[in-house]
Formats: structure tokens, sequence, C-alpha cells
């Protein structure tokens, strides 16, 4: 179930990346880190930052 999360989870996870997500994706985590979108009639599972 989709849940919002907090910024600071999003900059750690950009800090085990070692580079930085796109503005875009990271606002769709912050409001609901995850869950599915369709795009072009295809269903898409983003994946979570945090479980």
């Amino acid at each position: 179930m989709p849940f919002d999360l907090d910024e600071k989870f999003i900059v750690e996870a950009e800090s085990v990346l070692t580079g930085s997500l796109p503005e875009s994706y990271r606002l769709a985590m912050m409001q609901s880190n995850g869950g599915e979108l369709e795009v072009d009639d295809e269903e898409w599972e983003q994946y979570p930052i945090l479980r």
C-alpha cells in the first residue's frame, strides 16, 4: 500500500545510489512511495524506496 515518504529517505537512497533522482520521481515518491501507474495502456509497478 502506498504511503507518504519523508525526503530524508530519498536523500539516503540517492547517497547509496551515488546519484540524484529526477525531481518528478522524487515528488511522486514523497506522495506515494511507489504504487502502480499506467503509461500507454501498460501498467507499471513503481518500486518503493522504503518498505
